[in-house]
């Protein structure tokens, strides 16, 4: 077989590898990063502090990998189970409401980040479940169900019923002819779903890190706390010309021991007074 040497072919397989490696070096740089504040394009400080507490620390690695392992995959198996009974709910049968069903489906996905997270901590305080494994899940389930979702009908809408149909003309029960011919046409969508749900969150919490660290006033930066902070931020309008200022906030990021939720009335400047409020928790609760 005569091998391919195309340029251009090398340089799609150079660019897939800076693609894939440039985060992973910029992921270790933040790891001995002290302080990294915008716009410097190197950081100003560098430490081994996260590691030594990571490896050393009173964090239990084993402990907290198993913890966010497990519970990935639990909202990963059942995000990926929802989306695929509501993909061919919606896609293989005609019933009232139908609509309804589709716009429930990615409401997650339109309300607010804050509002969002506000709106849940009170609803799982009201049910009982706030700060259980339970309510984690019903967290990370309602943030993943929309990619599911929105995967498997794409797919189930390509595969049809017809082969199902075909399979039950032929003898099948519904269950074997879903199981042994539907199922494996569906296989590479349903895997695509799993991942997604389960990267998903922390995808968004990485992104939350990310905002406090963009706090680089010296009065209020985080990245100098020793430990991440997750942060969201929003304006909810009151009126045309009148904003009210919100911030979200937990810390550590990894292994949350705090919450935090700010809201000024008709202000701004809410994450500011995050590392105020972080500061007298170290030496209230956290310091001996």
């Amino acid at each position: 077989m005569k091998r391919t040497n195309h340029p251009l072919l090398r340089l799609i397989l150079v660019l897939a590898a800076v693609i894939i490696l440039v985060p992973v070096a910029v992921l270790l740089l933040w790891s001995v990063t002290g302080r990294w504040p915008w716009p410097n394009l190197l950081p100003e400080s560098y430490t081994l502090r996260t590691v030594q507490e990571l490896l050393f620390g009173s964090a239990n690695l084993p402990a907290l990998l198993w913890s966010s392992i497990s519970l990935s995959a639990i909202v990963a198996l059942l995000s990926t189970a929802t989306g695929l009974l509501t993909a061919r709910a919606t896609e293989l049968y005609s019933f009232r409401g139908k609509a309804l069903v589709h716009l429930g489906s990615i409401l997650p996905l339109l309300v607010p980040g804050t509002v969002f997270a506000m709106g849940s901590q009170i609803t799982l305080i009201w049910l009982g479940l706030s700060d259980t494994v339970a309510g984690v899940v019903l967290v990370h389930l309602i943030c993943a169900a929309p990619y599911s979702i929105t995967i498997l009908t794409d797919v189930t809408r390509a595969l049809g019923s017809r082969y199902e149909e075909q399979a039950a003309v032929l003898g099948a029960a519904p269950l074997r002819a879903f199981w042994e011919v539907s199922f494996p046409a569906l296989l590479p969508g349903i895997l695509s779903s799993f991942s997604m749900a389960e990267s998903d969150f922390q995808a968004i919490m990485e992104g939350m890190v990310g905002v406090g660290l963009n706090i680089t006033n010296p009065g209020y930066a985080l990245d100098s706390l020793g430990y991440r902070v997750a942060v969201k931020t929003g304006t909810p309008q009151v009126t045309t010309d009148t904003t009210n200022s919100a911030a979200i906030a937990f810390a550590p990021a990894e292994d949350a021991e705090v919450a935090i939720a700010v809201m000024l009335e008709e202000g701004y400047g809410a994450n500011r007074l995050i590392r105020g409020i972080l500061e007298a928790w170290e030496e209230e609760v956290r310091e001996p």
